[in-house]
C-alpha cells in the first residue's frame, strides 16, 4: 500500500524532475543523457583477492570497435591501491632496511656491527610473519602502518644493547642485558600498552593495529633480549679464542 501511494503521482516524473546533483553521473561530456551499464559482482570485494580479479575483468572493456570505456567503483580503486602495496611495499620495505643499515654503518663505522644491530629488527619481523601466519592475520590499509615503528623500535633497541656493550667489554653481557637490556624491555612494554588499548576499539581496522604491533613489538623485544646478547657472546668466544690462537 505504501509503494502504491508512491507510485500514484498526478503528473509523470522525466529525466528533467531529476535534482541535478543525480543527473550528473548519468550525463555524457555534452550534458545530455549517457549511456551507462551497472555490474554487480558475484563475489564478496571485502577480500582484496576478489576486488582485484574483479578489476582485471571488468576495469577497462574494449568494445568490436576498438573504443575503451573504463569502469569507475570504488572497489575499483581498491584493488588498485591493493596492486601498488603488493608490488611496491616490498620495495619500499627492502629500501627502509637498506637506509637503516646505511645510518648504523656511519655509527658504528663497521659492517658486523650494523648487521648485529639489525637482527632485532630482520628476526623480530620473520617471526612476526609466522606469528601472523599462525593466527591467520592478514595485512590491510589499516596496520600497514605499524611497520614503521616495528622497525625503529626494533632498531632502537639493538643500537643501545651493542653500545653498552662496546662501553663495558668482554664477558660484559649479563651486565649489559641486566641494566641496559632492562631499560629497552621497560621502554617496548610502555608503547606495546599504548597499543593494546587499540583491541578495545570497534572498529575491525583499528583492531588489526593494536594486535599486529602488540606481536611486532613483542617478536622485535625477545629478539634484542636473547638472540642478539647470544650471538654477541658467540662471536665474543669466536674472536678471543682467535686472539689466543687456541683451535675453534
Amino acid at each position: 500500500e505504501k509503494l502504491m501511494e508512491f507510485l500514484s503521482v498526478e503528473e509523470p516524473f522525466g529525466w528533467e524532475d531529476f535534482p541535478a546533483k543525480d543527473r550528473g553521473q548519468f550525463q555524457n561530456k555534452q550534458g545530455e543523457p549517457g549511456n551507462f551499464v551497472l555490474i554487480y559482482p558475484g563475489v564478496a570485494l571485502r577480500d582484496g583477492r576478489n576486488a582485484m580479479a574483479f578489476r582485471d575483468d571488468i576495469g577497462t572493456i574494449v568494445t568490436a570497435s576498438g573504443k575503451e570505456h573504463h569502469a569507475g567503483s570504488s572497489n575499483l580503486i581498491v584493488a588498485d591501491m591493493l596492486s601498488m602495496i603488493e608490488m611496491e611495499g616490498p620495495i619500499a620495505a627492502a629500501l627502509a632496511l637498506g637506509m637503516v643499515f646505511v645510518i648504523l654503518f656511519i655509527d658504528f663505522r663497521s659492517v658486523k656491527a650494523a648487521l648485529f644491530v639489525m637482527t632485532p629488527v630482520v628476526v623480530g619481523v620473520l617471526w612476526m610473519g609466522g606469528m601472523m601466519k599462525l593466527f591467520g592475520m592478514q595485512l590491510n590499509f589499516f596496520n600497514v602502518v605499524v611497520f614503521p615503528s616495528i622497525i625503529g623500535i626494533g632498531d632502537d633497541a639493538g643500537v643501545h644493547i651493542y653500545h653498552r656493550y662496546l662501553q663495558e667489554g668482554r664477558k660484559s653481557i649479563p651486565f649489559v642485558m641486566k641494566r641496559t637490556g632492562l631499560a629497552v624491555c621497560l621502554s617496548t612494554v610502555t608503547t606495546v600498552v599504548g597499543y593494546a588499548g587499540l583491541l578495545s576499539a570497534h572498529h575491525p581496522g583499528l583492531q588489526s593495529i593494536g594486535y599486529l604491533a602488540i606481536i611486532g613489538l613483542s617478536t622485535t623485544l625477545l629478539t634484542a633480549y636473547f638472540v642478539l646478547p647470544a650471538l654477541l657472546e658467540v662471536f665474543d668466544r669466536k674472536q678471543h679464542l682467535a686472539r689466543e690462537g687456541a683451535p675453534e
